[in-house]
């Protein structure tokens, strides 16, 4: 029996090779790409007045060991493994909308990838959202669905091996999770949210309680009742109007537009366990700027090496701060102050302003007055070491008392009352 062998064309096999090595990059391509989608919704009817406690996506406990870079970018916090691929994304930002509505809305939204469509079907099924309100009008929020930790390992011969851990003690193999959560909350509620790691809040017009107690964490709010604050590390924390703030802070950034009231430091800070909070763990605030539109009282009870910028205030009451600096624009009432090393400049002081009275060491006080002000001034002759004054318009009164000296500006009996007592202070009174 003949056989015929018949050659095939190099054209042809030129072109078979082309199409199997393009099916190769396609079925690879797919493999890479495959993942599993799905948002979860819920949403409950409560009562006015609310409380609401939540976390933030980023509070999910990390757990790594080996090859690994953490990425922290304006939108998004990730995990890469040892060759780059990324493993865990977390959109930052929390949106947190108010309404005029007694309804609580979430929305948080999951990918996820992992070897076997069934492995990603079983993990998304295992995730829990439902709110409930429990008894004393609080609900409280997951945003991460039950979720409690991240586990990733690889090595020089061990590929990333990424671990899921929910709270029931259920675990699932993935390669890829991304999260990302938004709430809708009533105007007339209570709200706390407690987290670290890189988030960011951005917050409505709540007319209620805010109580944040964050770590590495922007907060950007429109108007809040009263705002309590345990913060560390946050760089960013931000709001156009704010009743009441009772706020301790170690190097952080605050800034209110409009302040009714301030009370700095009067709050241990939580979770103080780190060396450098364990630097400062006499003070409640450290290492803080605090800037300020219109305050009525700025209250600081207990700080250090803070900064303190306003534009307007009308009292300030310094209870105990050291290493600190003052920037004032302008002063209408009154100033209280017990400090050690801690500069005050006011650009101007009201000619209505009640008294002065300043306890302070080693600092420059430098204060301007309104044209028109009268006021009667007491310093402690022998502490300061420099003292510059319009000698034109304040003049020195006889005094019987031994190292105290008496100057008055203007004629009016009832004068405003200064108190001046500063060692090694230079005084710059203008």
């Amino acid at each position: 029996m003949k056989i015929r062998i018949r050659q095939i064309a190099k054209k042809s096999i030129s072109r078979f090779k082309i199409l199997f090595l393009t099916g190769c990059i396609f079925s690879a391509y797919a493999r890479g790409t495959a993942q599993s989608t799905q948002v979860y919704k819920s949403e409950i009817e409560v009562k006015e007045g609310v409380n609401i406690e939540s976390n933030l996506p980023t509070s999910i406990e990390i757990r790594i060991n080996g090859t690994v870079t953490t990425n922290n970018t304006k939108d998004s916090y990730n995990i890469e493994g040892k060759n780059g691929d990324v493993r865990l994304n977390i959109l930052k930002d929390l949106e947190i909308e108010t309404w005029n509505k007694n309804i609580v809305k979430q929305k948080t939204e999951v990918i996820v990838k992992a070897a076997s469509k069934d492995i990603e079907v079983n993990f998304l099924k295992a995730l829990n959202l439902s709110l409930k309100e429990k008894a004393g009008k609080k609900v409280i929020i997951d945003t991460n669905l039950d979720i409690e930790s991240f586990e990733m390992e690889n090595g020089f011969f061990k590929a990333d091996d990424c671990e899921i851990k929910l709270k029931n003690g259920k675990k699932f193999k993935i390669e890829y999770l991304e999260l990302s959560s938004y709430l809708t909350v009533p105007e007339k509620s209570n709200l706390s949210i407690k987290g670290s790691n890189y988030g960011t809040i951005r917050l409505g017009e709540l007319n209620g309680d805010l109580d944040l107690e964050l770590k590495y964490t922007e907060v950007y709010g429109l108007g809040v009742k009263r705002l309590k604050g345990s913060l560390q590390w946050c760089y960013n924390v931000i709001f156009e109007k704010v009743a009441m703030a009772d706020l301790s802070s170690t190097n952080s950034y605050v800034k209110i537009k409009n302040l009714g009231g301030a009370n700095i430091g009067s709050l241990a800070l939580n979770d103080a366990g780190d060396l450098f909070t364990m630097k400062y763990k006499s003070s409640n605030s450290a290492q803080t700027t605090y800037e300020f539109g219109t305050v009525g009282l700025l209250q600081v009870s207990n700080s250090n090496n803070d900064e303190f910028i306003a534009d307007e205030v009308g009292m300030i009451e310094v209870k105990k701060t050291k290493y600190s600096d003052f920037n004032i624009k302008r002063l209408n009432a009154s100033l209280l102050v017990d400090a050690k090393n801690t500069n005050i400049g006011i650009d101007e002081i009201g000619k209505q302003f009640i008294s002065i009275d300043i306890k302070n060491t080693l600092s420059t006080i430098d204060l301007g007055f309104e044209e028109g002000t009268n006021y009667i001034m007491q310093i402690e002759r022998n502490k300061y070491f420099e003292f510059d004054a319009d000698q034109s318009v304040l003049r020195l009164k006889e005094n019987k008392e031994e190292g105290i000296d008496y100057y008055q500006k203007g004629n009016k009996e009832n004068a405003s009352q200064i108190h001046i007592d500063c060692d090694k202070c230079k005084l710059d009174f203008n």
